[in-house]
């Protein structure tokens, strides 16, 4: 996973931009973001009713959004993955691994299967979205 990273936003300290980034955080799926921008801004979140109360789906959607963004840095011939990998990299027990990739199957983030003899994830598939330009230059490397 890539370091998180003040934007320019937090910089000029702009009432509410800490939403924003949090915001772009969970849409990237990028878990190191948000811890950074939840301890940071702790206070400021207490404060939102919509993201205390709704906590639990907004880290579902942040793990299936990193796990998306994951099997997207892999590349499309390497896309076996182990589940003891992906626990470590989703933040995760390795007892919710399962889970979380049956909930990314069910609703057509990603195409695959899971072995749990072996102890592996073969994604086929993701989801396209919008990709920023830094990704679009990785994948033009590749």
């Amino acid at each position: 996973m890539q370091q998180a990273q003040a934007s320019p936003l937090l910089a000029a300290h702009l009432p509410g931009s800490w939403l924003v980034e949090l915001l772009h955080a969970v849409a990237d799926g990028n878990l190191d973001a948000f811890a950074q921008l939840s301890q940071q801004f702790a206070t400021e979140i207490a404060q939102q009713p919509a993201l205390t109360s709704r906590a639990a789906q907004v880290q579902e959607k942040l793990t299936l959004l990193a796990l998306c963004r994951l099997v997207f840095t892999k590349e499309a011939h390497d896309r076996v993955l182990k589940m003891t990998d992906l626990a470590r990299d989703l933040r995760i027990p390795i007892d919710q691994v399962e889970w979380v990739v049956m909930r990314a199957l069910s609703v057509g983030l990603l195409q695959g299967s899971m072995d749990q003899v072996d102890g592996t994830v073969t994604v086929t598939w993701v989801q396209p979205r919008s990709l920023s330009s830094t990704q679009c230059q990785e994948l033009a490397i590749r």
